[in-house]
């Protein structure tokens, strides 16, 4: 579990909107002689752009960018389940995971759940009347986040029924190999199997694998919840690779980021649950003017979740 905290700061100013995202540096006058060492104190606060300008012609922050107050970030989203798969199944395991419906987060690069990033986007939240979508105002423009953007960078499906009583069953035998059959089946108790190396054979070995990136990986949370029978139903059916899994994960990720840093609360705690790095990588091919500074674009793949990478929490004044 990660905890950040950290506080926001906005100036007015009747600045032009500009097309693109940039950054502006508050510089403080130059001293007459230079210090010794520098210190936090004497780093240049560094703010985006838009806390300069007002939102776009029409529309409101939810909630002034003044009136936010410092906040804390728990999240559990973590490259951790592809580096612990790739260590613990054999190559021809790796090989037969690689070719079902969630193989191609194996070849993701290596990323961090930039908490920082994240809360910046969070405070400057419009309203607007779409349940289904999240908007944010930069720069004077308007982008928007909901399932087609979040499909296009996750490559999840995102399409299809799924209802998962169609999947019932009486009686299931992946619970009944490893759980003795007894629900409810805890995150947990799969994390520990998958780490422990379980499974009776290679067929169970690539079910706990899904399961683990399911659950350990796009459907994160804060808590040790239990798994619900419908996933477990469909895991032990041979419809898994065919479920649109992509609606699960959306929704659980955009009811999270609905109600972060929505409050002017000081020390204010919210969790991140779901998918949330979806959201980080969504900016990401918003504002190429990052690249190579906040994070790095490494390749032109489908998904696009393959091209994106970055290796540190992120502060803006560690690259301005």
């Amino acid at each position: 579990m990660v905890h950040m905290r950290f506080s926001l700061s906005s100036e007015a100013s009747g600045s032009r909107s500009r097309s693109k995202l940039s950054l502006s540096v508050k510089k403080k006058q130059k001293p007459k002689q230079k210090p010794k060492s520098p210190s936090k104190k004497n780093r240049s606060k560094v703010l985006l752009k838009t806390d300069l300008l007002p939102p776009h012609t029409g529309m409101r922050y939810i909630i002034p960018l003044d009136m936010h107050k410092g906040a804390k970030i728990s999240r559990v989203n973590k490259y951790d389940p592809i580096t612990d798969l790739r260590a613990l199944l054999s190559d021809s395991q790796l090989s037969v995971l690689k070719n079902s419906c969630f193989g191609y987060l194996m070849d993701l690069p290596n990323f961090k759940v930039q908490n920082q990033l994240i809360h910046n986007l969070f405070v400057r939240k419009l309203k607007q009347p779409n349940e289904d979508e999240i908007w944010v105002g930069i720069s004077g423009k308007i982008l928007n986040f909901g399932i087609k953007e979040f499909a296009t960078v996750t490559g999840l499906l995102c399409l299809g029924n799924y209802d998962k009583m169609r999947y019932s069953k009486v009686e299931n035998g992946f619970v009944e190999a490893y759980y003795s059959g007894t629900y409810p089946v805890f995150k947990s108790s799969i994390k520990n199997s998958i780490l422990g190396k379980e499974w009776k054979n290679d067929i169970d070995a690539i079910k706990m694998a899904k399961m683990y990136l399911l659950h350990h990986f796009l459907l994160t949370s804060t808590t040790d919840s239990h798994i619900s029978k419908g996933d477990l139903d469909i895991l032990d059916s041979d419809k898994f690779d065919y479920f649109p899994w992509g609606k699960d994960i959306f929704k659980m990720t955009l009811e999270s980021l609905k109600y972060g840093a929505s409050t002017t609360l000081k020390d204010y705690y919210y969790r991140l649950n779901g998918f949330p790095y979806a959201f980080q990588l969504w900016f990401y091919e918003c504002c190429p003017y990052l690249n190579g500074k906040y994070y790095d674009n490494k390749d032109v793949q489908i998904p696009h979740l393959l091209n994106w990478s970055n290796d540190s929490l992120g502060k803006f004044e560690d690259y301005y």
